[in-house]
């Protein structure tokens, strides 16, 4: 008796799906999984900034971030350089729309890639960062009664960071990362110490969600881990202030080199001279380099 084709066809279909089960994941370098976690550009229009009593503070026409990378490296190199020329600028909704005191971020970071390719494990790599934090203001950073200048006081410091980075082995689409970072108060503003938070710990998730078409969720804890004290601070902010906390969420729009993103950030203002106070910022907008998802996460 003759078998019925379906089953010959049925037999077909699971040798193909076999097959192609146990085909390895595509070869991704790790220089590429690097490129895919690099820092978003972004803007937002109407940002909110809350503080931690309720109150909104400083109408916004938009906040920006603009931080293009210049990276310098090779598939198979060990090491890989990147130059980040990073700007944060907020244009106030006041007469002329001012663009006040823009944060100038510039830094220089060196990966050391451990592994050329993933290869089915968790991967590791680290980097270590020089960087800058200034406003390109001269007046003095506080005034007469103690309190910060954010008019036209001067805002600076340096710091270095050292991470270290635990990517998923087969199509990066996830990563944890670790960090330390330390402002060795050379060419800082004076008044900073006990105020800003020299020694600061970072640990950094993102991943891909797949929840809508292609996206990213990223999440930050950050603690302060020397003595800083703000007057006027309350018992709650007090504490709050150790802990800055950013999550993230970005879809990508398909064939388009931008993605919408909506984001929610709790600590003290990272807009330089403004980090006496502690804010809420909410933010709804648009994303540029939006790190597209590498072969095979799905």
């Amino acid at each position: 008796m003759k078998p019925p084709s379906g089953v010959f066809a049925a037999l077909i279909v699971c040798a193909a799906a076999s097959a192609a089960a146990a085909e390895p994941p595509p070869a991704v370098p790790v220089l590429d999984v690097v490129r895919s976690n690099l820092e978003q550009s972004y803007t937002a229009p109407f940002p909110l900034l809350v503080t931690w009593k309720g109150g909104t503070v400083d109408p916004l026409w938009f906040e920006a971030n603009l931080a293009p990378h210049f990276l310098v490296g090779k598939n198979g190199w060990p090491i890989a350089i990147d130059l980040t020329p990073k700007i944060v600028l907020r244009m106030y909704r006041e007469n002329s729309a001012p663009v006040k005191t823009p944060s100038y971020m510039p830094r220089l970071t060196a990966y050391l890639l451990f592994t050329k390719e993933l290869a089915g494990r968790p991967v590791l790599y680290s980097s270590f960062t020089f960087g800058h934090h200034s406003n390109g203001q001269s007046g003095g950073t506080f005034l007469a009664d103690g309190t910060v200048n954010h008019d036209t006081g001067d805002f600076a410091t340096n710091y270095l960071e050292a991470a270290l980075y635990v990517a998923d082995g087969v199509a990066s689409s996830w990563w944890v990362s670790p960090s330390l970072e330390w402002h060795p108060r050379v060419a800082t503003s004076e008044g900073l110490a006990g105020r800003y938070g020299f020694w600061r710990a970072h640990l950094a998730f993102a991943g891909f969600r797949g929840l809508l078409l292609d996206d990213k969720l990223s999440v930050r804890v950050s603690g302060i881990l020397d003595h800083v004290e703000i007057e006027g601070d309350s018992a709650v902010t007090r504490v709050l202030r150790r802990v800055p906390v950013s999550v993230r969420y970005l879809v990508r729009f398909p064939t388009l080199g931008v993605g919408g993103y909506l984001s929610v950030y709790a600590g003290p203002d990272y807009y330089n001279v403004w980090f006496d106070r502690y804010v809420s910022v909410f933010q709804i907008g648009l994303a540029g380099d939006t790190s597209p998802r590498l072969p095979g996460v799905f």
